[in-house]
This record gives structure tokens, sequence and C-alpha cells, in this order.
């Protein structure tokens, strides 16, 4: 059946190439592109025979679908998630292990968009964090880890000892009190948003 889903992934990008573009434009186009309603299809086969899809997961999602044996589920693939195409999803799976969000975001260069995605589908929930906490400081944490770069590179400190790049600390600055998560209406318009699908 994973075999199936991650064959009709890819299947679903070959149909949304044009023929009239240059194999550079193609080669773009692919790395943007998802046939949501064929994946849907094959995930609601997956699930009639009593496997389940769950959200992706920033330090366990590929590309595409994978099986994680131990829960008897497929996790979501990172190529899925809107705005998040292989050069990034390349250098997520390269930068692992994250042990927090500004850990990712220290290591992983990405925009605002693709980080609230990432979060909005649901790729930092191993953390113990809301979505609805993480989309409130999303910025800041990028806004953070910006500024220690500068400062690094201006020679006003070791990025890599940083107070921001402390872990206690960085709950300290950020996430003193754990805000409440969305109710599940609401989580499962996020997820239809960038994923395609109700995943939660």
């Amino acid at each position: 059946i994973t075999t199936d889903l991650i064959e009709t992934e890819e299947e679903a990008d070959d149909e949304d190439e044009d023929e009239e573009l240059t194999p550079e434009e193609k080669k773009k186009k692919k790395n943007s592109t998802t046939n949501y309603g064929k994946i849907s299809t094959a995930i609601n086969k997956m699930k009639s025979s009593g496997v389940n899809v769950t959200a992706p997961d920033i330090n366990k999602s590929s590309y595409s679908f994978i099986p994680d044996p131990t829960m008897n589920t497929i996790i979501y693939g990172l190529k899925g998630i809107t705005k998040i195409g292989d050069e990034l999803v390349t250098r997520i799976i390269e930068g692992r292990p994250y042990d927090s969000i500004d850990d990712f975001a220290s290591k992983v260069k990405i925009n605002k968009t693709q980080l609230i995605n990432l979060i909005k589908a649901g790729a930092f929930d191993e953390f113990g964090f809301s979505r609805r906490h993480l989309i409130s400081v999303y910025e800041s944490v990028l806004e953070g880890v910006n500024n220690a770069i500068q400062r690094e590179a201006f020679g006003q400190m070791d990025l890599f000892s940083d107070v921001f790049h402390d872990k206690n600390a960085t709950l300290e600055r950020f996430f003193e009190s754990k805000m409440p998560e969305y109710n599940s209406e609401q989580k499962l318009l996020m997820e239809k948003e960038i994923t395609g699908l109700y995943m939660s």
C-alpha cells in the first residue's frame, strides 16, 4: 500500500508538467506542485484497510510517505506540504535531529511562509507545544535566530554558544507558559489548507 501511495504522489507530480516547458522549467514546476486529489484517494484506501496516516514529523518524515511499522501508520511526506519543495526537504533531512523549533530554525534556512506551513501541518507537534503557541512565536524565533547569525557574522559572539541556542533559555524566553491548542475543527481546516487532507 505504501508503494502505491508513493507512486501515486510521483504520478501526480508528473501530470502537472507541461510538455512545452524546458527541462529546467519542468523541474521547477514539479518541485512546487502536488495533486492532492490523487493522494487523498490513495490515503482513503489505506484508511479503509486499517492503516492510518499521521501528520508530518520534522525528525522522521521523508520526501514522500513512509511507513512507521511500530505504530502501523504512514507518516505524511514533507513534499506534500504547500510551499515545501525538494531543496528544502533535503536541507531539513540533512540538518537532523532537532529538539525544538528554534533549534530547527538555527539549522535550516527557511522563510516565514514555509515555517508556518510546517507548523500548521503538525510537523513540530512532537516538541510538546500547541500549533497555536508556535504560530504565535514563530516570527520571534526567526528574528532571534537571524539576529544571532548577524552578530556572529560581525564577530560579536559565537553563534553556537549564544543564549538563544541554549534550550532552557529559549524555553524561558518564548515558552514560559503553554497556549491551548486550536479546537478540532480549526486544526482540521489548517491541515486541509496545507496538506490537502484531514489528519487529526
